[in-house]
């Protein structure tokens, strides 16, 4: 499946699939920004979503929103030491079709949700009062481990003058509400690059970045370079990314689902080193690889390194990134001894960094295993390696015979639509997503439809019924008869809303899976 698509064919493709069912300006905005926050902070799609993040998104647009189209509150995490993570609002103004007008817009929203924040509009639709009833007493307790994130989200990039803009936000939203208020914008560009098939780089062209890394000069030609690069290095590495690419989040999502968007968390032990004896980050880190399609050494010994991707290393590069965010943008122009303390101190501090020069089109099985062996010691999620089993690949071939895509990477579905519209040969008549047929077989065949819609967790690698439900035979057989059952509910209802009616059997889908197959 390595027909390439462009930006503009992922991007008329997805639009067409998430505003189908739209039928006026404000259904389309709302399918917009629902799809999109979806995506970005992959909280499931509408026929199978999140169970337990759908109580925590809410709808606030039309008329008297305060700004504010959607929020969502992403919850922290426990933690074993006692002391819990934070938790993470996001305020989401969405700008689709001519809503958007540049850099004014985004000023002029921006504005707007500080005064609904700060109590300067008072006159609010009924659903953005309770909403912002939640968001006050969250800012009244809220700790420095919380967060509180203004999204912004247009169908394409925002351009330099527009970034500017974003950023004359941020310092309004610091000095009105008196803390580190963080802005983001995102667009379909950023899903799109996210679920790029290896080597498919769209109409965005290779990246170089520069990476200071000293590199012996008998090394230069060599597919494997290793050596240290301090914390401020890194740092503006991380920052050229993101301005070359637009969107941080893509330099850990070209092989492995490291989709973090709002929910990678800071480990507070990198993140307690980072801030408090920076000066010995080497001494106790494990350190970065960064897989490449290319490097060069630049005058001067610089090296730079071509379409980056970070396969081992995602906590300490976001801990840096985050930690170096909160520290050296947070306005202010007086002097601070403890903080210039730090600067001095973090200039001595460094990691240790590996990089692989890795060509494609025979990247696939190499990256795979360098993302796999460099990960074995290190906690990483289990969904990242959903994408990296190997039965999950043989399945995905062996489906197409079938005519049935199924994706094993959130947004592959939307990837390989808009290829058949560009007519490559492979091609699709359903589309399916394997993590949803897991819990299909889990309700049916293993008679727990309350695990399915309560436990995303529990099947997943490492869950207690993945590991039940791969074991041999188990195969893309078993697939497609979750696959065919889910269609039969999908005929009857269950899991979607019917249009135009109150009642929805969306939450009775799985209840509907377990019983079909007792009577079976």
């Amino acid at each position: 499946m390595t027909d390439q698509i462009s930006y503009s064919q992922f991007r008329d493709n997805w639009i067409e699939n998430a505003l189908h069912d739209a039928s006026n300006s404000t259904e389309k905005g709302r399918a917009f920004s629902l799809r999109i926050v979806r995506q970005w902070l992959n909280l499931g799609e509408e026929e199978e979503p999140d169970e337990e993040a759908a109580e925590d998104l809410f709808y606030c647009d039309g008329a008297s929103d305060g700004g504010i189209d959607l929020a969502f509150l992403e919850r922290g995490e426990a933690s074993t030491e006692g002391e819990p993570e934070g938790d993470t609002w996001y305020l989401v103004q969405s700008k689709y079709g001519k809503a958007f007008q540049g850099e004014h817009t985004l000023v002029e929203e921006g504005r707007k949700i500080v005064d609904t924040l700060d109590g300067s509009r008072d006159k609010l639709s009924s659903l953005s009062n309770e909403v912002l009833e939640r968001l006050r007493n969250f800012l009244k307790k809220r700790s420095d481990r919380d967060r509180l994130v203004l999204v912004f989200a247009t169908v394409d990039p925002i351009d330099d003058k527009e970034k500017k803009a974003l950023e004359d936000v941020r310092i309004i939203a610091r000095e009105r509400l008196g803390f580190n208020v963080e802005v983001e914008s995102i667009s379909l560009h950023t899903i799109f690059s996210r679920n790029r098939e290896d080597g498919e780089m769209g109409d965005e062209g290779v990246i170089c970045v520069a990476l200071p890394l000293e590199v012996p000069q008998s090394e230069e030609g060599a597919e494997l370079l290793v050596g240290t690069v301090t914390l401020p290095h890194v740092y503006q590495f991380l920052s050229d990314y993101k301005r070359a690419r637009g969107d941080l989040e893509v330099l850990y999502a070209r092989n492995v689902r490291v989709f973090l968007g709002g929910k990678g968390k800071v480990n507070k032990g990198i993140a307690g080193t980072l801030s408090e004896h920076p000066e010995l980050f080497g001494f106790y880190n494990n350190g970065i690889t960064i897989v490449v399609s290319d490097f060069h050494v630049r005058e001067g010994g610089v090296l730079e390194v071509c379409d980056p991707a970070v396969v081992n290393g995602c906590q300490t590069t976001r801990s840096i990134w985050e930690v170096f965010e909160k520290k050296t943008k947070s306005g202010g122009t007086g002097k601070d001894r403890e903080l210039a303390d730090w600067m001095a101190r973090v200039h001595q501090g460094n990691v240790v960094v590996k990089i692989v020069r890795v060509q494609v089109p025979d990247s696939n099985e190499l990256l795979h295993n360098i993302t796999r062996f460099t990960n074995s010691q290190n906690a990483v999620k289990d969904q990242d390696f959903l994408a990296l089993e190997s039965g999950f690949s043989l399945w995905q071939r062996e489906l197409a015979n079938e005519r049935i895509y199924l994706e094993i990477q959130r947004g592959g579905s939307d990837a390989q639509k808009a290829r058949q519209k560009n007519k490559t040969k492979t091609r699709f008549d359903y589309f399916v997503n394997a993590f949803d047929l897991f819990k299909v077989y889990g309700a049916g065949w293993l008679g727990e439809p309350g695990q399915a819609w309560n436990k995303n967790a529990a099947f997943l690698p490492k869950g207690e019924f993945f590991n039940e439900i791969v074991k041999p035979p188990f195969g893309a057989a078993d697939l497609l008869e979750c696959f065919h059952l889910q269609q039969g509910a999908a005929a009857r209802h269950f899991g979607k809303r019917i249009k135009d009616e109150y009642l929805t059997r969306r939450l009775t889908r799985y209840l509907f899976f377990f019983v079909t197959l007792e009577l079976l």
